[in-house]
């Protein structure tokens, strides 16, 4: 019972929207029900290579992608340099490795009302640089997620199904030619 408790207070919906976890769970659950009512290998192989890195993509690629992206706009704008950075977390120990491991919760890219937090307190260039730099953040981030999603999934799906119906094809003309030669072999006999 207490495993149970655990994973329903890890996954608790107690906002009102639900909580990334949750949403992380209910994908997870709908992409396995997907793959054990799949009725062909073929199904299965177009649920694993569409569905499985979209679950990657929804949650994990998008923040690398801020991350890293805030990364190299605080490192190029000289306000963030000496005022407040894009990233939360200490400025010492930043490395570009750390922002490209979708685990490490260490450096979070500002929320635009975090940042609206620190009207007040920093000075108004800073203010400005944090607010365009989250902006090119967050459209990178979801144009990055948007090219995956839209583009390079369906293109790998398409590539791998044509590769698939040509090898298959090929057999077929084999068997065909294969099958010819035996009767046109038996014809002269």
């Amino acid at each position: 019972m207490s495993m149970l408790m655990n994973v329903a207070r890890v996954i608790d919906m107690n906002t009102s929207s639900t909580s990334l976890k949750m949403m992380q769970t209910l994908y997870a659950c709908t992409i396995a029900s997907r793959l054990k009512n799949s009725r062909s290998k073929d199904e299965v192989r177009e649920i694993a290579t569409r569905d499985v890195p979209a679950w990657m993509t929804f949650f994990y690629l998008a923040s690398v992608i801020e991350k890293v992206v805030g990364y190299c706009l605080d490192n190029a704008t000289e306000s963030t340099k000496k005022g407040f950075s894009l990233l939360k977390g200490e400025k010492e120990g930043r490395t570009l490795l750390k922002m490209l491991n979708p685990f490490n919760n260490e450096f979070k890219v500002r929320s635009f009302d975090d940042i609206k937090a620190l009207k007040n307190i920093a000075n108004p260039q800073n203010y400005k640089d944090l607010m365009r730099n989250k902006c090119g953040v967050y459209v990178t981030g979801l144009l990055a997620s948007i090219a995956v999603l839209g583009i390079l999934i369906p293109k790998i799906n398409v590539a791998i199904t044509r590769k698939k119906v040509l090898a298959e094809q090929q057999k077929k003309k084999a068997a065909a030619a294969s099958t010819t030669n035996a009767s046109n072999l038996n014809k002269t006999a």
